[in-house]
């Protein structure tokens, strides 16, 4: 299937599945509080960057997800958890999906009475990757990302600065 193919499918997938019901964003990121100093210096077990960082709610920016102890196969889910600091622990407030293709990404937020189910789709780690930063208000947030390596999970994150734009 091609690239192309796949991201009108991905598109068309995410699309018929986005909850059209009352619950507001603003519900969930409410609850956000910035970091503590601890989790702003904690290491990830993956090197991710987003570039350009920091940027405004809506923007479109690259993510790049790096682990150069990798085998040369290894892929990287189209989707990445947006996560804000709840006071006590990092909590996904939006689930982003990765672009590709003629495809910029969207970022859909988390709703508890609706789940996404999106297909395993493997893209190339060591790429860049449009994803839309979510319309939250400016503060320091986390995207936490998995890959798939041998039957075990890596997981790792970055810091993202949203500012006003």
């Amino acid at each position: 299937m091609s690239r192309r193919l796949l991201a009108a499918v991905l598109a068309l997938v995410t699309a018929a599945c986005a909850d059209t019901g009352e619950t507001s964003p603003t519900s969930v990121v409410a609850l956000c509080e910035e970091p503590p100093a601890n989790e702003v210096t904690s290491e990830s077990d993956l090197e991710m960057r987003v570039s350009p960082n920091p940027a405004a709610a809506g923007d479109v920016v690259e993510l790049t997800v790096l682990r150069s102890d990798l085998p040369d196969d290894s892929v990287v889910g189209v989707d990445a958890e947006w996560q804000c600091w709840d006071g006590t622990k990092w909590a996904t407030t939006h689930i982003v999906y990765r672009g590709f293709g003629d495809n910029a990404g969207q970022t859909i937020p988390v709703n508890p009475a609706f789940q996404i189910q999106v297909p395993s789709i493997g893209l190339d780690l060591h790429a860049e990757y449009p994803i839309v930063i979510p319309v939250v208000e400016p503060g320091t947030y986390r995207i936490r990302d998995e890959i798939l390596v041998e039957r075990s999970t890596i997981t790792g994150f970055t810091l993202v600065d949203v500012v006003d734009g």
